[in-house]
């Protein structure tokens, strides 16, 4: 029998949760957002909490800067989601199907991983990672000794765009063979037909967080991924809608109570 959850953000403990928030040009807010003197202690929460409830710090990282992105700052988004996201480039640069990171998107990386050393938050005993290069690479660079699971649950809203269409498994595990690809049911993208809508996405997020808290022993979980998959990770937690920049990472203290 599956198991079902309700899901809520225990409040005052980072400023993204504050309906006050607005999002800031830096890459990842001062101490990831914490507002309190410590990072809440997930274990002590968790032998705290009366049965059927628990929780879970996730980390969801969005990949740095890909060509995609800038040829949606180049023609600007009506103009992107009108027509330039369905063609795999232009006379400039490629950017579908499932484009690589800029170099400004390798050094955003890299400044993840140096927000990692300096602030110091709980170590993940969990990752994933979406299964498109943007987001792969970024991993690598954030997380340069560590190994993540792919799951096809993370990667970005699907919606016809090229930048969006995943490449066969079997091409990719050869390009980053350090990853742990035994997630992955399907070699082609089963999905190239499908448009998700916004509520779709929170949907597959919440799947997400159906398996983390059935399934994993892990209390820090980094989930590197998309702004569409993130946005509907804060749609099924209630955290008001802001757009995380590239290489950006959003932290969420997350309670689960059995239903």
């Amino acid at each position: 029998m599956s198991l079902s959850f309700t899901y809520s953000l225990v409040p005052g403990i980072f400023v993204q949760d504050t309906l006050e928030y607005v999002a800031s040009l830096e890459q990842v807010e001062p101490n990831f957002g914490l507002t309190v003197d410590a990072w809440p202690d997930v274990a002590a929460l968790n032998e705290q909490a009366p049965e059927g409830t628990s929780y879970k710090l996730v980390f969801a990282g969005r990949h740095g800067q890909g060509f995609h992105n800038v040829a949606e700052s180049k023609y600007g988004t009506e103009a992107w989601e009108a027509h330039w996201a369905f063609l795999s480039g232009d006379n400039e640069a490629t950017w579908g199907p499932d484009p690589y990171l800029t170099d400004v998107g390798v050094q955003q990386a890299k400044a993840a991983h140096a927000a990692w050393a300096k602030y110091k938050p709980p170590q993940p005993d969990l990752y994933l990672c979406s299964p498109l290069r943007r987001a792969l690479q970024t991993f690598q660079g954030t997380f340069p000794d560590k190994s993540a699971r792919v799951e096809e649950n993370v990667r970005e809203r699907i919606d016809g765009h090229t930048c969006d269409i995943r490449l066969p498994v079997s091409q990719l595990q050869s390009e980053y063979p350090t990853f742990d690809w035994s997630a992955m049911k399907d070699d082609e993208d089963p999905h190239t037909k499908l448009v998700e809508s916004e509520a779709a996405v929170a949907e597959r997020a919440r799947t997400v967080l159906d398996a983390i808290f059935a399934h994993e022993t892990a209390q820090i979980v980094s989930i590197t991924t998309h702004s569409g998959w993130i946005k509907g990770l804060g749609d099924a937690l209630g955290r008001k809608r802001y757009i995380l920049p590239t290489g950006g990472v959003a932290p969420f203290l997350i309670k689960a109570v059995r239903t």
